[in-house]
């Protein structure tokens, strides 16, 4: 994206969550979609402060509840991209108090104060 000088990114992947439909239409269901790249740089200077503990660099994430306020999403919609602020560190992974199969993502879901993201996230549901 930043070598080619776009703004947007198209990824048009599809991908199913094998369960059934009425275990997704809950009030307390909740998808996290997290924006994810792949820096070498960071990687080769040892910034691991600014890396997930699987080495991707965090561009911005975004939620959908498929049940909402505003009823079912059930077409497409535009979700909107928040910053993270949640920051991964080695001591942080050492004295992790969620299970361990836990996404970090869910702490910055958790944080009351979202900080909004310049963009949006299209999917179809």
């Amino acid at each position: 994206m930043r070598k080619q000088g776009e703004n947007s990114c198209a990824w048009n992947e599809e991908f199913i969550i094998n369960e059934f439909a009425p275990n997704i239409l809950k009030p307390n269901v909740v998808f996290l979609f997290e924006l994810l790249e792949v820096n070498t740089q960071l990687i080769a200077d040892h910034q691991h402060d600014k890396l997930t503990a699987e080495l991707f660099y965090p561009v911005a994430w975004a939620y959908l509840r498929p049940l909402g306020t505003a009823l079912t999403h059930m077409s497409r919609s535009r979700l909107q991209l928040y910053r993270y602020k949640f920051k991964y560190t080695k001591e942080v992974g050492d004295n992790w108090p969620y299970d361990i199969r836990t996404p970090a993502v869910f702490l910055d879901f958790n944080f009351p104060k979202k900080t909004l993201y310049p963009s949006y996230l299209e999917v179809d549901v």
